[in-house]
């Protein structure tokens, strides 16, 4: 074959290995941007938010004692009523307990004499009157009533019915609503109840449920 020949041949197939060589290179350049072109679309929720619930509950003695009872002597009794009510937005379980005030918060109870010789009983329903002239009853939530049971006193009370936990009532209000407790006391006749005193807290407490 003449040298010219040969370098012509060489010469296409070099020609021929560059032109595939290029064609895969365009064609990979093509795909690469092909890659990058699509039909897109989205959708948005917009504005997520949360607002926790709230728990309201209140009587209407606004801080102030329902008994201040002075030179009581045996069988002195009497009884009041308070309303409570719930204004809250979430569904909750409302418990009734009592405990010694202590006003100075040094966690030593300010009078507890004569705790054992009060007797207490608790009942639970409606009205509107302090003086309980309206109370209709729907359960007795503590002691007994008409007549006062011995056992039940203000120390036992506090020490049996003293926390949330061991609290009396199944008052279960999710929305705005009242209920009224009558709460009555008798004082034992018993000698070593001369001189002593008492200070009590009646406390409603109003915990949200699941």
């Amino acid at each position: 074959m003449p040298r010219n020949s040969r370098h012509g041949a060489r010469n296409r197939r070099r020609n021929t290995a560059v032109a595939v060589t290029s064609g895969f290179l365009v064609s990979g350049v093509l795909v690469w941007h092909s890659s990058y072109a699509a039909f897109t679309d989205s959708t948005t929720n917009p504005g997520t938010s949360w607002t926790a619930g709230q728990v309201d509950l209140s009587d209407n003695k606004n801080g102030t004692a329902l008994f201040a009872v002075t030179s009581m002597v045996p069988g002195t009794t009497g009884s009041k009523c308070i309303v409570v009510t719930y204004s809250g937005n979430v569904a909750t379980a409302v418990r009734m307990y009592g405990a010694y005030t202590d006003a100075d918060a040094n966690v030593v109870p300010d009078a507890t004499g004569l705790a054992s010789y009060v007797e207490l009983a608790v009942q639970e329903g409606s009205g509107s009157q302090e003086n309980c002239s309206d109370f209709s009853p729907t359960s007795t939530l503590y002691g007994s009533q008409p007549t006062f049971d011995a056992t039940r006193t203000a120390a036992h009370f506090v020490t049996n019915v003293g926390s949330y936990a061991t609290g009396v009532s199944s008052w279960a209000p999710s929305s705005t609503t009242s209920r009224t407790y009558k709460i009555s006391y008798q004082l034992k006749d018993n000698d070593l109840a001369q001189g002593q005193s008492l200070e009590l807290d009646f406390v409603w407490e109003a915990r949200s449920t699941p």
